[in-house]
């Protein structure tokens, strides 16, 4: 424990506004099939190659859009009210967005490949009528 506190301490000093954004990386896990949940996906994150984060959730708001949720603890607070804390969470506005971008463009993905393979699933297993004479 020591030694990481000399590392911390002894560590050049970046500044986070001129450093370059990294690539951002994202891949659905699980598509939500359930119409009546607001979950739609699951997500995997990578940033820069060297971070992951898993449980990133894709939400459909009640007017029919879609909002990326990083994972959270959820807790009770002192007035018994449900309260919500992101455990991990990008700090600038640009790779927030960036990370939404590309978690939504891999579900928008997902979506048109589950789409496509049901299309094919069903056209393959369709039951073949006879026309009647």
């Amino acid at each position: 424990m020591a030694e990481y506190k000399k590392q911390a301490q002894t560590a050049p000093k970046q500044n986070v506004q001129s450093a370059q954004a990294p690539v951002v990386r994202a891949k659905i896990e699980r598509l939500i099939t359930d119409e009546e949940s607001k979950v739609k996906a699951y997500a995997s994150v990578t940033i820069g190659g060297m971070f992951a984060v898993h449980g990133v959730r894709v939400y459909q708001t009640e007017n029919g859009g879609n909002y990326v949720s990083m994972p959270f603890n959820q807790y009770k607070d002192a007035e018994g009210k449900t309260q919500f804390s992101e455990i991990c969470h990008p700090v600038t506005a640009d790779l927030r967005h960036q990370l939404t971008q590309t978690v939504m463009t891999a579900y928008d993905q997902a979506l048109q490949q589950a789409q496509q393979q049901g299309v094919k699933e069903t056209q393959d297993n369709a039951p073949k009528i006879k026309p009647e004479m």
